[in-house]
This record gives structure tokens, C-alpha cells and sequence, in this order.
């Protein structure tokens, strides 16, 4: 039995029984997304390469008692040409997957992130999904002084944000008319993930196998974490809203946290003891 808490969703306006088509379902955030929606009374179609019984939801799902609500494909969509039979009679597409690495080359970004997602829009348009969700992030956006907004300018340092801001290109070019939105979270984190921002969990277990103990660091540069059900319940609320259609958001809370912070938190988290807090740069 899981010991991952009930998923309270909120109210979508997609009807019940509606099909929603998740890629990443197994990932750190669609993971989520499939939970949340097959609480909601959603039918899903789950894509992955890996298969349900190895990714984590599956458990949840069964100890939910919504696991005949979800369709699970195992599947590698580079290669799979023919998108459009998954799609079939979906309402919406709710795109997770992608590839996330800080060394992985250009060209494998290229494919996963830029290629795949254009035949899967494609597929999309061809089959009459009304609704195009896209996960994008965060990290597009050049650091500054202040909250930032969706208007805010973009500084695009690495193959992955490049790739994930040409995937939001492809929307926005109007190939595929009004009937997509645009979600960028700020760090994810929770249940599932595996990734990025999750990774951090890892480093005081392994310093503390060196050192003593561990000092607490405040300040540092700040930023906005999100946990991955928020931002299920994002997509879960603007799924088949007419006013949500054509539009870019940003996703996390209004309480920015310096890195220190978060690094204490986790030391914390990890039952590790805590000595004296050091100021940690802020560069």
C-alpha cells in the first residue's frame, strides 16, 4: 500500500468521462497530471517508455481505486511515426515528456524536445484535439531583480530551454489556431520526480558520509519551487477553459526562497543535524 496521501482534485471543465491524452506519464509531473485527472472522473491515455507497472503512479493509482480509468501505453514516441491513433478521440493533450539533462547534445534534444513534439502537435491537429497543454518551465526566463511575469524577457543559456522555448513556437506561430496553453512551473518537486530540482535531496545525504556535520546556509540566489501536484492541479483547472486558450502561465507561489534555504530545508527533511548558518553567496 502507498504511502502517498489521496489526491483531492479540483474542478475541471471538462466533462466527466472526457479523454485526455498525458505523455511523461510516468515522469515527476505527469505522474501527477494522470492522478489528478483520473480522479476527476477523466478517462487517460497514459504514454511512457516505461511501462506502468514500473512507474511509481501505478501504485497510487490501484491504492486509488482510479487505475481502470487509465489507459497506459508503453511507448518511445521517437519512434512511433503514427501519433494520430493515440490521439483519436482525445479531447486534450497534455504534453509532459521531454528530455531533461545538463549533458545529453544538442541533437538528442533536438529530437525528444523539438521533433517529437511537433509530430505530436501535428497528430494533435490532424485528429481535431481541441485543447493543447504544453509544460515548459521556468528556466526560459532571465534572471532579475523582483517577481517575474509572464511578460517578462527570456535568456535562453542551455540546449534544454532552448529546445522547450521552440516547442512553445510552435504553438504560438498559430498553426494550430487558439486551443493551446502555454504552463511554465518554477522548480518542481515532490513524489516522482527524479530530476533537476529533485536532485538536490541528494546532496547533504552524501556530504554528511564526509563530513561531520553539516553548517545551515541562508540567502542566495531566489527563486519560486512548485510542488508537482500544484501544478497538476494547474493543468487539471485550465484544461478546456475557453479564457485559458492562447495564453502563457506561470505556475509556482508568491514566496521566493533563497538557495540556502533550500538546502536547509532538505538537510532537515533528511533528519540531518544542522550547525551554525552560513550566509551562501549571492551570485
Amino acid at each position: 500500500m502507498s504511502d502517498t496521501p489521496p489526491i483531492l482534485p479540483w474542478k475541471t471543465a471538462l466533462p466527466e468521462g472526457a479523454r485526455v491524452v498525458v505523455t511523461g506519464a510516468a515522469g515527476g509531473v505527469g505522474g501527477h497530471v494522470v492522478r489528478m485527472l483520473a480522479a476527476s472522473g477523466l478517462d487517460v491515455v497514459a504514454i511512457d517508455r516505461v511501462g506502468a507497472v514500473d512507474a511509481p503512479v501505478w501504485e497510487d493509482l490501484c491504492s486509488d481505486g482510479t487505475d481502470a480509468r487509465v489507459e497506459w501505453h508503453e511507448i518511445n514516441l521517437e519512434y512511433l511515426q503514427d501519433l494520430s491513433g493515440l490521439l483519436g478521440s482525445c479531447e486534450a493533450l497534455v504534453h509532459c515528456s521531454a528530455l531533461v539533462s545538463l549533458t545529453e547534445g544538442i541533437s538528442d534534444f533536438d529530437v525528444q524536445n523539438t521533433e517529437v513534439t511537433r509530430r505530436l502537435f501535428d497528430a494533435a491537429r490532424e485528429v481535431g484535439v481541441e485543447h493543447i497543454l504544453y509544460m515548459s518551465c521556468a528556466a526560459l526566463y532571465k534572471p532579475a531583480a523582483g517577481m517575474l511575469d509572464e511578460s517578462s524577457a527570456l535568456a535562453l543559456e542551455s540546449a534544454y530551454e532552448r529546445t522547450k522555448r521552440a516547442g512553445e513556437e510552435l504553438l504560438e506561430s498559430g498553426a494550430f489556431g487558439e486551443g493551446w496553453t502555454i504552463l511554465r512551473p518554477g522548480h518542481v518537486y515532490g513524489p516522482y520526480c527524479k530530476t533537476m530540482g529533485a536532485n538536490f535531496a541528494t546532496l547533504p545525504p552524501i556530504l554528511r558520509q564526509y563530513l561531520s556535520y553539516l553548517p545551515g546556509l541562508s540567502g542566495g540566489p531566489r527563486s519560486t519551487w512548485c510542488h508537482a501536484e500544484d501544478v497538476a492541479r494547474a493543468v487539471l483547472f485550465l484544461l478546456g477553459r475557453e479564457e485559458a486558450r492562447g495564453e502563457v502561465f506561470n505556475v509556482g507561489d508568491a514566496t521566493p526562497i533563497g538557495f540556502g534555504e533550500v538546502l536547509t530545508a532538505v538537510m532537515e527533511a533528511t533528519g540531518l543535524e544542522v550547525a551554525a548558518m552560513l550566509p551562501f553567496p549571492a551570485s
